[in-house]
């Protein structure tokens, strides 16, 4: 009985979720399958499996929380007009020294950036030249968004928690 009742738990804490695409390597490849935890709490750089207006289901990373105001330029990520170190990219950026990673955005990167209403949050992929994201379709109201990714669970060699 106590084995059946930590299933339970387990199941309704808990998902598993098979990443579909390229837009989060290097931290996620296509094919992989991950665990994620039904939570309301998100934090910045959290990695989180979220849905579109149209159900399609996305893992995308946390950059931009409510009420946030948002920008990149000359590859540098401004929250609140401050700069904030993305360390998960360091690798990507030293091996794409020569071409431009992340796009500036807003594309007047002289604007005061993107506002992320109350209730909302803006989500990129890790892999930014090919990701389509927030960039691209808005904010994700939280409701939409279905939990965080708490660890990579297959195949059992890339096995990591995040």
């Amino acid at each position: 009985m106590g084995g059946a009742l930590v299933a339970l738990l387990v199941r309704l804490l808990f998902f598993v979720a098979i990443v579909e695409g390229t837009s989060m390597k290097p931290t996620l490849h296509n094919g992989e399958e991950v665990m994620v935890l039904r939570t309301k709490k998100i934090h910045r750089f959290d990695v989180v499996l979220a849905t579109d207006q149209a159900g399609l289901v996305y893992v995308k990373r946390v950059i931009g929380l409510p009420g946030d105001n948002i920008r990149y330029h000359n590859e540098k990520l401004y929250v609140n007009g401050r700069v904030v170190a993305e360390d998960f990219l360091y690798k990507q950026l030293d091996l794409n020294k020569h071409q431009r990673y992340t796009a500036d955005f807003p594309a007047d990167y002289t604007s005061k950036g993107v506002h992320v209403p109350q209730g909302t949050y803006f989500l990129v992929g890790d892999n930014r030249p090919i990701s389509r994201d927030s960039r691209t379709f808005g904010v994700i109201p939280k409701k939409q968004i279905k939990g965080r990714v708490v660890c990579n669970i297959a195949p059992f060699d890339q096995f990591r928690f995040f």
